[in-house]
């Protein structure tokens, strides 16, 4: 999220663009963003996809908090939480989502973020911690470069192995504004290998909570490898915890995920 002067809207990157996202209003520490509802919106029994979840939350939050007269204009994520609620309606078209900075000092933020579709129901609440110019990059666009074409939601998917963890190639359209994995994205494909994780365990898996920590940016080229292990398997509940690690090793993210569960029939 590229956010600017609270008087204009701010500029969204290729990334949320590609999702059909829109700032349709936007305050002192606060804004309101909307997605269009279609097939590839929606995951099993019309739960948000992990794509829509993720780069939403990360653009929603990102623009309530930096949008603050307080705070810093643009920044980068520090940490972000998203609990899934509610399925959408049958007859939704649409998500609202309602961002609001909850304070802080120049240089750090927090804002949260409720979605809602267009009949109403809670779909989900996302908590965020942004970190304003941490490393003095202007974004993409703001000296007249040209921006990248919209993401092909298509492409926010992981390399699956058979030891349960999980490879992603970092192509240009998973990438923010600022030349690097972009959080929303990160936070998605770490559902998406977590979901991998228990597939390969056998287990029927539906997440309710993620929590990524961002440790380091994730550049362009390369890879990223995403490797889970359970913290908690009991029989209604699961934790998994997922380091997401770079091509030079370093760690650049940790993610907890925790969801219910049940035994998968092939595996019962």
């Amino acid at each position: 999220m590229i956010a600017g002067d609270t008087k204009t809207l701010p500029t969204l990157s290729a990334v949320e663009v590609g999702l059909g996202l829109t700032v349709r209003d936007i305050g002192p520490g606060r804004a309101q963003l909307r997605a269009p509802l279609g097939p590839g919106s929606l995951g099993e029994d019309r739960w948000l996809s992990p794509a829509l979840l993720g780069v939403t939350a990360d653009a929603a939050v990102a623009t309530g908090v930096f949008s603050h007269p307080a705070l810093s204009s643009t920044g980068v994520t520090v940490e972000l939480r998203v609990d899934q609620l509610n399925p959408l309606a049958e007859d939704a078209r649409h998500l609202d989502v309602a961002a609001v900075a909850l304070g802080g000092t120049r240089e750090l933020g927090t804002g949260r973020a409720e979605f809602r579709d267009d009949r109403g129901t809670l779909i989900a609440h996302a908590v965020g911690m942004m970190f304003g110019d941490s490393d003095g990059r202007a974004p993409l666009g703001s000296n007249g470069e040209v921006l990248p074409p919209p993401m092909d939601p298509k492409i926010v998917r992981v390399i699956p192995h058979a030891d349960g963890s999980a490879r992603v190639d970092l192509v240009p359209g998973l990438l923010n504004s600022r030349g690097t994995l972009h959080g929303g994205v990160l936070m998605a494909l770490a559902q998406l290998a977590q979901e991998h994780s228990c597939r390969v365990a056998s287990l029927q898996v539906r997440p309710l909570r993620l929590n990524v920590t961002y440790l380091r940016p994730a550049s362009g080229g390369g890879s990223l490898e995403f490797r889970s292990a359970f913290v908690r398997r009991g029989r209604r509940l699961w934790t998994l915890r997922t380091e997401i690690v770079r091509p030079d090793g370093v760690t650049a993210a940790i993610a907890t995920g925790t969801g219910t569960m049940s035994a998968a029939a092939a595996g019962a």
